[in-house]
């Protein structure tokens, strides 16, 4: 029998989990660090891991500035997670409709939501079921464009690509998530995930 609802786990991962366990660190440690390092080499680009997806959609809202009022284009085809970060920061999503056979955020759709909204801050795009939306078409509108990509990991196509380690992912750890961001805004998401925290730097502890 194959267990569908089972998630995998190799041999070695009780051994592994306890080895951290008895290391010290159970947060942001050595071991995340080499995790990142090697996130950078399979995906061609340099990520912040945190500890969900939805931490890295809220981030990716926060270093655009979006807050209470502002307008996200967004998507409902998609986890609660992904349009939660921009109620919870006061924001208003604004629907845009889907294709109606790949289920990815139709490009069309985004421009009439513009005609409701012109004043908005941000494009929420989710790729649904490992396929990714047209990112340079969604870019054509002047907008930061934040890529919800917790159905995959790929290189980033967004401004903002948000990955999840979840459970049921591609790659779990049995939870977690990463964020890819503008080179020039890397270093202010660094200190924004730990409190204006360097975890690289011991002087600020």
């Amino acid at each position: 029998m194959i267990p569908l609802f089972k998630v995998f786990m190799h041999a070695s991962a009780k051994e592994r989990v306890a080895s951290v366990l008895d290391s010290g660190y159970i947060g942001q440690g050595p071991l995340v660090d080499l995790f990142e390092e090697e996130l950078k080499a399979l995906l061609g680009a340099p990520v912040l891991t945190v500890n969900s997806c939805t931490s890295a959609l809220d981030l990716a809202l926060h270093l655009i500035g979006v807050g209470p009022g502002d307008r996200v284009i967004t998507t409902a085809q998609t986890c609660t997670a992904t349009n939660g970060v921009i109620v919870r920061r006061g924001a208003v999503p604004i629907w845009a409709d889907v294709d109606p056979v790949t289920g990815l955020l139709d490009p069309s759709s985004v421009d009439a939501a513009l005609d409701v909204a012109p004043e908005a801050k941000a494009i929420m795009a989710v790729d649904w079921g490992g396929a990714p939306c047209s990112y340079a078409a969604l870019k054509q509108f002047g907008l930061p464009v934040i890529q919800d990509a917790a159905h995959h990991l790929s290189p980033p196509s967004g401004d903002y690509t948000c990955y999840s380690f979840q459970a049921i992912k591609f790659l779990t750890t049995g939870d977690g998530g990463a964020l890819w961001c503008l080179p020039e805004q890397i270093e202010r998401a660094r200190l924004l995930r730990w409190y204006g925290l360097d975890r690289r730097s011991k002087s600020d502890f």
